[in-house]
């Protein structure tokens, strides 16, 4: 085989290295924005990630897939992914997501008993630009905040509320959907509305009322660090029907209502351990562990790292095809040399 031939086989080689190093996504995935995450550890054990997702593009995206990797020492211990709390997601909107992490790799019994996590990397999937939106004339009207003091929920915090439709269609299956936010503004836990227990939720007609409660999943607010309180939090509501078509209107994001400063029990609500737009497990307590991270770095760290490899395999060939070219031309020139050698004698 030729010198040439095999460095032209080198450079593919290292070319289709690198694109499998490349995270694909699909759809619009540039313009969702990861604007932040924390995690906690449930009482099952297992490591659970929350945050919030934007928009930040000019097209209205169907849905949002997520996937995520937890590291521990360099060492990816876990993957995982999840779909964003939200349909037909609007520009300049942001949405939560709750994505579970079973167990790490490495742990000698199973969960994360003794695994330190040193960076936790979300990024998005799929993002599908569509021409549908959601229906706008659920308006919520009113909305309070509390932590339950009661035996049967104590520690849950509440958000709720009042949504009313303003419009002339009936509005069916609806879910509000909340966010809570800790006091640095990062998402701490999030939850939603179950049609079990407001079935009222199920159709509401023009000009209709109901009230509802969100409560906020697997965090204990007697029983966390101050990284973990909640002090505000954004309802989100979505249906399932009627759902629009055409050219959607831009949406300005409702603003969020800040925590009560004394903690009364609401009226009794509870959650499911479905979610309307993504599997996620309930439960009731967590752990004392945040953190933030940035996967925008590790995208454009693996892009640099497979240009640069590229880069070197391309210079390296044409520098071997060059040298090998002199190469030849003195074996064909000694061949000559030899031949009129024969002939004069």
């Amino acid at each position: 085989m030729r010198k040439s031939t095999v460095y032209a086989l080198v450079v593919l080689t290292l070319l289709s290295l690198g694109l499998v190093s490349v995270p694909r996504g699909f759809g619009q995935t540039q313009d969702i924005k990861i604007v932040s995450h924390s995690y906690y550890y449930d009482d099952l054990g297992e490591l659970i990630v929350v945050g919030e997702v934007q928009n930040t593009g000019p097209n209205y995206i169907s849905s949002v897939t997520l996937i995520g990797s937890v590291y521990s020492n360099g060492v990816d211990e876990c993957d995982s992914s999840t779909a964003v709390w939200a349909l037909d997601l609007p520009p300049q909107q942001e949405a939560p997501f709750y994505m579970t992490f079973a167990q790490a790799s490495s742990a000698l019994n199973g969960g994360w008993s003794g695994i330190p996590i040193s960076s936790i990397i979300i990024q998005p999937y799929k993002a599908t630009p569509t021409l549908s939106y959601q229906y706008q004339d659920l308006k919520i009207v009113s909305t309070s905040g509390s932590v339950d003091s009661t035996a049967l929920a104590r520690g849950t915090y509440w958000a709720a509320g009042t949504i009313e439709n303003t419009g002339s269609q009936t509005a069916q299956n609806v879910t509000v959907i909340g966010t809570f936010f800790n006091s640095t503004g990062s998402v701490v836990a999030v939850g939603y509305t179950d049609l079990t227990a407001y079935p009222a939720l199920a159709s509401i007609g023009p000009s209709e009322k109901v009230t509802f409660t969100v409560g906020a999943w697997d965090i204990n607010q007697t029983d966390v660090p101050t990284s973990l309180k909640i002090t505000r939090f954004v309802l989100l509501a979505q249906t399932q029907a009627p759902i629009l078509q055409g050219t959607g209107p831009i949406i300005t994001p409702p603003p969020s209502t800040p925590s009560p400063t004394s903690a009364n029990s609401p009226s009794p609500g509870t959650t499911s351990s479905s979610s309307p737009r993504s599997t996620a497990s309930s439960s009731s307590s967590s752990s004392p562990n945040t953190v933030n991270s940035n996967s925008g770095l590790s995208h454009v760290v693996i892009y640099v790292v497979v240009a640069v490899l590229v880069l070197v395999a391309v210079a390296g060939t044409m520098l071997m095809l060059r040298k090998s070219k002199p190469h030849q031309m003195v074996k064909q020139t000694k061949k000559q040399t030899v031949k009129q050698t024969k002939k004069q004698t």
